[in-house]
């Protein structure tokens, strides 16, 4: 498929799982052992491009979410505590603090997620979704962190959490 991405127009775009992904490879797979050893080579050296390529161009939602986790997860804030450079995770440090008033308070307070704490690639990645998808990512990845960093309120807190969006 050597289509250019500005070609490509919002209609034509079918977000794959990855499921059927695999789905797609075990068939291949299963053609391939039908042919002789040249035959296959010849449509092996194809399967790698395409996996590349569905790798490189298509992120399904879930993907995504899980890279701006990764990213937001790992960001830190550098202190200076007692003469001592300290290094403290951004948003656990964020999630516990809010995390007991999202239920009581209002109006909810937000968790601020700053698009400077993203890699530049998962930016563009993130970018290229229409504003509603994007706050939804967003917010999905908010839900995360408050599970993975306090999951004692998460089950209270996860319908009521709201973002915001700080460049």
């Amino acid at each position: 498929m050597n289509v250019k991405s500005s070609s490509i127009k919002s209609t034509d775009v079918r977000i794959i799982t990855t499921d059927e992904v695999e789905s797609a490879t075990r068939r291949h797979d299963r053609l391939l052992s039908l042919l002789n050893e040249d035959e296959a080579s010849m449509f092996s050296n194809s399967k790698i491009a395409a996996r590349v390529e569905v790798s490189e161009v298509l992120w399904t939602r879930e993907k995504l979410i899980d890279m701006i986790f990764q990213n937001l997860a790992s960001a830190s804030i550098i202190i200076e505590h007692r003469g001592e450079t300290l290094q403290i995770p951004k948003y656990s440090e964020e999630v516990i603090d809010l995390a007991p008033n999202v239920a009581i308070f209002k109006p909810t307070p937000e968790l601020t997620i700053n698009l400077s704490d993203l890699d530049p690639y998962i930016l563009k990645k993130l970018h290229r979704w229409d504003k509603k998808s994007r706050k939804s990512v967003l917010l999905q990845t908010g839900k995360r962190l408050f599970k993975t960093f306090y999951p004692y309120y998460y089950n209270t807190i996860a319908d009521l959490l709201r973002i915001k969006i700080e460049e």
